[in-house]
């Protein structure tokens, strides 16, 4: 028997927790949408985007936990690196500023210029150049858009862009 096989794998505990988690809270989702009423008339009610949260949730989590388990490299983070600095502390700035702005800002200046700001700000962060970042941040606001208003009737703020949607 060779010492590689007696050792025990590494865990990487975070994402096994945070996946549980995901997957405890994906079915607390599904469980709540089962509860909204049904429209009479339509095939959907407002419970299906609830329920298919929740479903991605669950899914999500599943693979987190089981990659947590099974993957022989354990991220620096699992390892007891923390990680800080001001790139991290930027990056978390910039979430909860643009969650915050997103609640105050998407009636005024609508739906399409907030979600393009902040997902291509997302993407920067992430390294992505600006000149895919932007046009990419664009389009996926302007698909959503089209989808919500046009197939599932459900119009979203316009904001700035009043009358030109």
């Amino acid at each position: 028997m060779s010492a590689e096989r007696g050792r025990r794998r590494p865990v990487d505990r975070t994402d096994l927790l945070l996946g549980l988690g995901f997957v405890f809270g994906g079915a607390a989702v599904v469980a709540a949408s089962q509860t909204t009423p049904t429209i009479p008339g339509q095939a959907y009610g407002p419970g299906f985007f609830p329920f298919l949260i929740g479903c991605g949730l669950i899914a999500g989590g599943i693979v987190m936990a089981t990659r947590a388990v099974t993957d022989p490299s354990v991220p620096e983070l699992a390892a007891g690196h923390p990680a800080r600095g001001p790139a991290h502390l930027l990056t978390l700035a910039f979430v909860l500023v643009g969650l915050v702005a997103c609640i105050f800002l998407m009636e005024p200046l609508g739906f399409i210029p907030v979600t393009t700001a902040l997902t291509a700000g997302f993407m920067m962060l992430l390294r992505v150049s600006p000149l895919v970042a932007a046009p990419l941040a664009l389009a996926g606001s302007v698909v959503v858009t089209l989808l919500f208003s046009k197939v599932l009737l459900v119009p979203l703020p316009s904001g700035l862009l009043q009358g030109w949607i």
